[in-house]
C-alpha cells in the first residue's frame, strides 16, 4: 500500500496552467515555480486541479468516484478483462529503465501490473476516489497518483519512455481526444510509444446496431466506437505512426460452445478476418510530432 506521495516525482511535472516546473511546498502541497499556485497533497495523491472540466467529464468523475466507494476491490478476472490486459501489456513491450507516464488508471487495474516492470509510474486521473483505491494496491514508491485532467499537459516535454491510455473513446469529443494525443506525443521521448485502447466499431458492433455515441447504460458514462480509420485520422497530426488492430475478439457461439475465451482471442487477433470481431481497437502510436 502507497501511503504518501513520493516527492521526487515532481521533477517530472508541470503545471497544467503554465507548463512551469512544480516544486516542493512542506510535505503537504507542490508550489508551482511560474505562477506560485500551490498544489495539494493529500496522502498520496497529489491533484493539480480539474479546471474547465468538461460536464460529460464530470459525470464521468462522479460515477467513478462512487463505483470507487462502492467496490474498493475489484478482481479484475473477467474474460474481457484479460484479454484486454495481455494485449495491452504486450505492446506496451515494458523495459526495467522505462519511465511510463499512464493516463486514466482508474483503480489501478494496469498500474499493479506495470509498477515492478518499469523505473518509474505518473498516473494522472479525474477521480479521487479511483487513485486512493490504486493506492491501496500499489507497493512501490516508485508511482506516482496525480488526480488532474490528462487532456492537459501535466507533466515534463520529452520525459516518458511510454506512455498508456485506456480507452480513450470515453473521452466526450474528438476534440478532447486529440487533447490526450497531444499530450501523450509532449510527454514522450522521440523513441518512445503511446499505447491506448477504444471502442472499436467491427462486425459485431454492427451487427448488434449499437450506435456510434451513446452510454454504457442509461445514465452511465459516455463512449463512442470508432474505426481504425477514426483512429488514424485523429492520431495523424502527433503521430507519424499508428499501428491499429482490434483485440478482445469474442467469436461467434464461442460462448455457447463452451471456448476459452482468452485463449481463441491471443489467436483469433492475429488472423484479419477473425479479429474484424474484437470489441475494442489496440493502438501503438510512435515517432512523436512536436
Amino acid at each position: 500500500m502507497i501511503e504518501t506521495f513520493p516527492m521526487r516525482a515532481l521533477a517530472s511535472l508541470r503545471c497544467p496552467a503554465d507548463g512551469r516546473p512544480l516544486e516542493r511546498a512542506g510535505s503537504t502541497g507542490a508550489r508551482c515555480a511560474g505562477c506560485g499556485r500551490v498544489f495539494p497533497i493529500e496522502g498520496p495523491v497529489l491533484s493539480v486541479g480539474l479546471e474547465n472540466l468538461h460536464e460529460e467529464s464530470e459525470h464521468e468523475r462522479r460515477i467513478r468516484d462512487a463505483e470507487a466507494s462502492a467496490n474498493p476491490e475489484p478482481s479484475w478476472n473477467a474474460p474481457s478483462d484479460v484479454m484486454e490486459t495481455d494485449a495491452t501489456l504486450e505492446a506496451l513491450d515494458l523495459r526495467a529503465h522505462h519511465r511510463l507516464l499512464e493516463m486514466g488508471p482508474g483503480r489501478g487495474r494496469f498500474t499493479r501490473r506495470v509498477e515492478s516492470l518499469c523505473a518509474e509510474v505518473v498516473a494522472v486521473d479525474i477521480s479521487l476516489e479511483s487513485l486512493r483505491g490504486a493506492a491501496r494496491r500499489l507497493s512501490r514508491d516508485t508511482v506516482a497518483l496525480i488526480q488532474g485532467d490528462a487532456t492537459k499537459p501535466v507533466v515534463a516535454p520529452g520525459t516518458f519512455d511510454r506512455v498508456l491510455g485506456t480507452l480513450t473513446s470515453n473521452l466526450p469529443s474528438r476534440t478532447l481526444r486529440e487533447a490526450s494525443y497531444a499530450a501523450a506525443s509532449q510527454a514522450l521521448r522521440a523513441d518512445g510509444k503511446f499505447v491506448f485502447t477504444t471502442h472499436y466499431l467491427g462486425i459485431r458492433a454492427r451487427l448488434d446496431r449499437e450506435p456510434r455515441e451513446g452510454r454504457y447504460t442509461e445514465g452511465g458514462i459516455y463512449r463512442c466506437l470508432l474505426t481504425a480509420a477514426d483512429v488514424r485520422r485523429e492520431t495523424a497530426p502527433y503521430f507519424r505512426r499508428a499501428r491499429v488492430r482490434p483485440i478482445c475478439v469474442v467469436l461467434p457461439f464461442s460462448r455457447r460452445l463452451g471456448i476459452p475465451l482468452a485463449g481463441a482471442d491471443r489467436i483469433a487477433r492475429r488472423m484479419p478476418l477473425l479479429r474484424a470481431f474484437g470489441d475494442l481497437l489496440l493502438v501503438e502510436a510512435s515517432a512523436p510530432r512536436r
